[in-house]
C-alpha cells in the first residue's frame, strides 16, 4: 500500500474545530498583510503538519502557505507549483526569496543506488555537464555540484528524489536559517506583523481597536470625542495622521507616558493573537529593528543610530513569553 509523503496536505476538515482555528488564523494573515484575494471557499484548504495552504490566488501567484507557529506567510509564485513549495518546505529551504539568489545554491550526492538514471535526472538539473562528466563526478562520493539554478531546479529534484537514485543535499542559501537580525517596518512586507499598522485588533478595556497605531495615537488625546474619532478612522494610516493633528490638544503627561501606552497595546496584540505571539517567539534570540529614516524613536532612523524603541518593547514581550 502506498503511503502519503509526509509533504503532501490534506483537505481540510471543517467539522474539526482546531483545522476550522487554523483557517480563521490563515484568513487573519491574509487581511493583515494584504495578500491575494479573501473570496476563496474555506473546503479547499489543505492542512498538514505546520502548513496551511490558502488558495487566494492572484496574477503571478497559485495562493499562499501559512505557518501557525510562526505566524509566517509565504506567498507562491505561479512557476512553481504547490507540491514543490511543499516539498522544498519540508526539506527546510525556503523558496520564498528564490529568484534572488543567482545560482548560489549547492547539491551534494551522498550516496548513489542506479547510477544511470541518477545521471539522467542531473542533466535536467544542472544542464551543464555531458553525461560523462557527471559519471565520473558522481564515482567519487561525496559529489558537490556548485552554481544551483535552486529556483527552476526544485521540480527536477523532488523528482530526483522519489526516482530513489541516490540521496541528496541542498545547501546554500536555499537553507532557512533564522536571522540575527530582524528588520521591519511595513506592514505588508517581510516580518510585517511586527509593525502597528498590521491589522490585527486589539481589545483594551472592553474596546476594540482596529490596530496598535489605532489605540496609541488616540491616547495621546484628552478629549474623548478625539480619541474615539482616532479609534473610529477605517486605517492605520489615517490614524497616524489623526494622532499628528495639533488642532487636538495633547494630554499632559503623553511624553511621560507614551512608551507604557505602546508596551500595553502590543502586548495585547501578541497575547490575543495566539500565531502572533507564536511568531514572535519564532525569532528566537535576533535582535528586532524597526528599520526607517522616517523616527528616530520609535525606529533605528534608517542608519542605525536611533533608539528603537519599538524593536526593544518586542525584544522584552518576547522574552516575557519565553518565560510563561
Amino acid at each position: 500500500m502506498d503511503t502519503q509523503p509526509p509533504w503532501r496536505l490534506a483537505k481540510v476538515d471543517l467539522d474539526d474545530p482546531d483545522q476550522r482555528r487554523l483557517v480563521r488564523l490563515g484568513r487573519d494573515a491574509l487581511q493583515a498583510r494584504g495578500v491575494g484575494h479573501s473570496d476563496f471557499d474555506d473546503a479547499d484548504v489543505r492542512i498538514g503538519g505546520d502548513l496551511v495552504y490558502l488558495p487566494c490566488g492572484y496574477i503571478g501567484s497559485v495562493g499562499a502557505l501559512f505557518v501557525p507557529s510562526r505566524s509566517e506567510l509565504i506567498e507562491l509564485g505561479s512557476h512553481v507549483g504547490l507540491e514543490d513549495f511543499l516539498w522544498a518546505h519540508h526539506r527546510g529551504v525556503d523558496l520564498a526569496g528564490a529568484t534572488k539568489w543567482d545560482r548560489s545554491t549547492t547539491l551534494t550526492v551522498s550516496a548513489v543506488r542506479d547510477a544511470d538514471l541518477a545521471v539522467d535526472h542531473l542533466k535536467a538539473i544542472l544542464r551543464r555537464p555531458t553525461p560523462a562528466e557527471l559519471s565520473e563526478t558522481l564515482a567519487s562520493l561525496p559529489a558537490v555540484f556548485e552554481g544551483l539554478d535552486l529556483y527552476f531546479a526544485i521540480r527536477a529534484l523532488r523528482s530526483l528524489e522519489e526516482s530513489g537514485a541516490c540521496d541528496f543535499e541542498i545547501g546554500g542559501a536555499g537553507e532557512r536559517v533564522g536571522p540575527d537580525v530582524v528588520r521591519f517596518y511595513s506592514a505588508t512586507g517581510e516580518y510585517g506583523e511586527l509593525s502597528n499598522f498590521a491589522r490585527y485588533p486589539i481589545v483594551i478595556r472592553g474596546q476594540r481597536w482596529k490596530t496598535v497605531e489605532h489605540y496609541f495615537q488616540a491616547q495621546k488625546f484628552e478629549d474623548p470625542k478625539d480619541r474615539e474619532a482616532v479609534r473610529a478612522a477605517k486605517t492605520a494610516m489615517l490614524a497616524a495622521r489623526l494622532g499628528r493633528d495639533r488642532r487636538r490638544k495633547l494630554r499632559r503627561d503623553w511624553e511621560s507616558a507614551k512608551v507604557a501606552v505602546m508596551r500595553e497595546a502590543v502586548a495585547a496584540k501578541f497575547r490575543q493573537h495566539e500565531a502572533l505571539g507564536a511568531m514572535l517567539l519564532a525569532t528566537g534570540t535576533a535582535k528586532l529593528v524597526e528599520h526607517t529614516e522616517n523616527d528616530s524613536y520609535w525606529g533605528d532612523g534608517g542608519d542605525g543610530t536611533g533608539k528603537n524603541m519599538l524593536g526593544q518593547i518586542l525584544m522584552d514581550l518576547r522574552a516575557e513569553l519565553a518565560r510563561e
